[in-house]
């Protein structure tokens, strides 16, 4: 099932100020092994914030900060409650939350404004201060690489990543990575194809081994994310270049930052559509296995 459909949220209902969004079941086809990839759960969330507030004066995201608390059950109904925490004059501070069988599994507050009122600096991506995308520079091949069966999305998306950037911490005090992913059959992209990327960097311990099939898997223990796009600025292309830094592993416990990039179009790079801060865990893939 294409993630479009997967992350469709239904009938709505409303109690006591708190608004309730229905997910029919979470998808098996957008999890890792067995358990829901974080990315998925999370575009959830974001979704549902952006149906609750798009008839407000706040309705552009500008970003998600959610802590993980128990993996969902894939092919079980869930839940997405949501409750204004601070509505004010410049800014909409939300609680949301996953829910199934009343149990909360994720648990963020999303902050949202108005992007078209802009009230501070702006670096133009003419500026020589702007970002660039460090991945730009490879593009995407006409021969994508074979996916681990591990990801049970991978008839879905198209992946590759790029070499240069692999097994290279000397020229940072961290570990490099870049690569690209394509949505397969996705018409255009849209909030979920953003969120379920963020959650897709490599991790620490994973590039340590440089073991072709890990024998670990990585869940995320919590995520932050900044958007810099509004509804309108949405890319075309379900086209994405995801580049990431993690710097430091302990215990199995490990931090990565990423970029996520669009596709450059004609006459100009791509343009840097969100940024992601997480840390995430390490397990043996038996624990996702068992469902723990």
């Amino acid at each position: 099932m294409l993630l479009s459909e997967a992350t469709k949220l239904r009938a709505v209902t409303s109690s006591n100020g708190e608004t309730t969004y229905h997910l029919e079941q979470v998808h098996k086809d957008w999890s890792i092994i067995t358990a829901p990839c974080g990315g998925y759960t999370l575009t959830l969330l974001v979704k549902a914030c952006i149906l609750h507030q798009s008839t407000t004066a706040h309705r552009d995201i500008n970003g998600i900060t959610a802590s993980y608390l128990k993996a969902a059950i894939v092919g079980k109904p869930a839940e997405v409650r949501i409750a204004p925490l601070k509505p004010g004059r410049s800014l909409t501070y939300l609680r949301v939350g996953l829910y199934q069988n009343n149990e909360l599994l994720l648990d963020a507050t999303a902050i949202f404004s108005d992007v078209a009122k802009p009230e501070g600096l702006t670096l133009d991506p003419s500026s020589l201060l702007a970002p660039r995308n460090p991945v730009e520079r490879y593009p995407f091949p006409s021969d994508p690489l074979p996916i681990a069966p591990k990801f049970n999305f991978r008839h879905l998306v198209e992946w590759t990543e790029v070499p240069d950037f692999q097994r290279r911490p000397q020229h940072h005090s961290g570990l490099e990575w870049g690569s690209w992913i394509r949505f397969k059959d996705e018409k255009r992209a849209d909030w979920e194809h953003l969120c379920f990327v963020a959650d897709l960097p490599k991790h620490g311990p994973d590039a340590i081994t440089f073991e072709e099939e890990t024998k670990f898997w990585f869940p995320t223990l919590s995520i932050q994310i900044q958007f810099f796009i509004s509804p309108e600025q949405l890319p075309a292309d379900p086209t994405f270049a995801i580049y990431s830094l993690c710097k430091f592993v302990e215990n199995g416990r490990h931090d990565a930052v990423a970029e996520v990039w669009t596709k450059s179009g004609e006459g100009g790079q791509g343009r840097l559509v969100l940024k992601s801060w997480q840390m995430a865990m390490t397990g043996p893939k038996g624990k996702n296995v068992a469902k723990l």
